[in-house]
């Protein structure tokens, strides 16, 4: 089902979009937001997944997730407005990124 959205949306490569890669995909992401283990929960039982499963196959590298991370302070310093953020989490930090 997948596969006949992505070619009638005209995807690139539709044959790499796969339920498979999704839950992967959601999987990884969900690291990076501050989810509360009840937020887990119901993101594992959407995809058909345990807990267990979530974290021990879909865990990011230590590397990845720092960076993902760090990041944001590294936008900060490139855009020159730290300071404006003076005592705030990683989590509370929100940043307009323009592309």
């Amino acid at each position: 089902m997948m596969r006949k959205y992505a070619m009638n949306c005209g995807a690139k490569n539709p044959s790499a979009s796969t339920a498979t890669r999704l839950r992967k995909h959601l999987a990884a992401l969900s690291q990076l937001l501050n989810m509360s283990e009840n937020d887990i929960e119901h993101l594992d039982t959407f995809m058909d997944h345990t807990v267990g499963v979530h974290r021990g196959s879909y865990r990011l590298p230590n590397d990845i997730y720092q960076v993902a991370k760090i990041s944001k302070l590294l936008l900060l310093v490139e855009q020159g407005g730290a300071t404006k953020f003076k005592g705030k989490t990683f989590e509370e930090i929100n940043l307009d990124i323009i592309c």
